[in-house]
């Protein structure tokens, strides 16, 4: 989960247009009852801290009453999980009561009231300091040397788990996915000629055709392979699939991919599980591939000739 937050947060921190960005955080019954108190915003805070972005989120004006009566925030959600229109007014609330402290801050530390080190994440804060060293500049202040100008919108050159005297050198994330959903820019048909793959798109522009899941390639048909190329940055490379329950598929199919000629290193990844609905599920097959262009391949296991449930592929994503 971490992992994959982060690549979400330093994939929009590294944009040439530098966005701004802040986390707004959820607090729900249900997901403390799974999680306990340590649920998944822990790792958000945890990719927060790091990479210097606001986190804002309701747990702390939430948590006291649940833990003292769990029917008291009732009021503030419509289900075990969605806010109820007091539970949106409530977030809106915390994030205003938010940007109203950094304007405040701001404004301080732009006309020299407050002497406070401004936080990192804080754009507004950012540019006021900017420019009060800008006018220092220009005044030829000797006590601001060019070491002083802070970098205040630098991502880390590392991710959290770089190590500074790792065996291999960083590579930046360059994030690339392609989508069975891609109706803009799909595979051309030339891939799936002969394949034994089949691209499906459901009818209609409404209803199960914005489901990101209702787009898949899928092969009923053993020894059916499919090949993709994708572009690779920081060199992790997974395959979206759907898991689907047992109750529908029965025994499932399996697939094998690996990257390029690594067939070594294949991953063998199967469909059928213990769940009530298909899940769409990233299944990670290779890790330290280099940079630029390669592709991935994937082939249906099973007796050729002989058909079995069908495998659903919803992308390839890299890293």
């Amino acid at each position: 989960m971490k992992d994959h937050f982060e690549i979400l947060i330093r994939s929009i921190l590294i944009r040439p247009d530098k966005p701004a960005v802040l986390l707004l955080g959820h607090f729900s019954p249900q997901t403390h009852q799974t999680h306990g108190f340590a649920g998944p915003d822990h790792w958000h805070n945890m990719v927060a801290q790091f990479y210097d972005v606001p986190h804002v989120s309701v747990k702390s004006a939430l948590f006291p009453d649940y833990m003292r009566d769990p029917k008291s925030i009732q009021k503030y959600f419509v289900d075990p999980v969605l806010a109820s229109p007091s539970g949106h007014e409530l977030i809106s609330e915390i994030l205003v009561a938010y940007f109203q402290r950094q304007i405040c801050t701001a404004w301080s530390v732009a006309t020299g009231s407050s002497y406070e080190a401004p936080e990192k994440g804080d754009v507004a804060v950012d540019a006021a300091v900017e420019k009060k060293m800008a006018a220092m500049k220009d005044r030829g202040d000797s006590s601001l040397s060019s070491s002083s100008s802070p970098q205040l919108l630098t991502v880390p050159s590392g991710r959290i788990n770089t190590r500074p005297n790792g065996n291999r050198p960083f590579e930046e994330i360059a994030p690339f996915c392609v989508s069975a959903n891609d109706l803009i820019n799909p595979l051309p048909p030339s891939l799936f000629y002969g394949s034994g793959w089949y691209a499906h798109h459901p009818s209609g522009s409404g209803g199960d055709a914005l489901i990101t899941a209702a787009h898949y390639w899928h092969s009923a048909l053993p020894t059916s392979k499919l090949r993709i190329p994708v572009q690779v940055g920081g060199g992790d490379i997974g395959v979206y699939y759907l898991r689907e329950p047992v109750g529908v598929v029965g025994e499932g199919s399996s697939v094998e991919c690996w990257v390029d000629d690594n067939y070594a290193g294949a991953k063998v990844i199967e469909n059928a599980a213990d769940i009530g609905d298909a899940i769409p599920t990233l299944k990670m097959i290779d890790h330290y591939v280099g940079r630029g262009s390669h592709f991935v391949e994937c082939q249906l296991l099973g007796e050729e000739g002989q058909s079995v449930p069908m495998f659903k592929i919803i992308g390839i994503f890299a890293t």
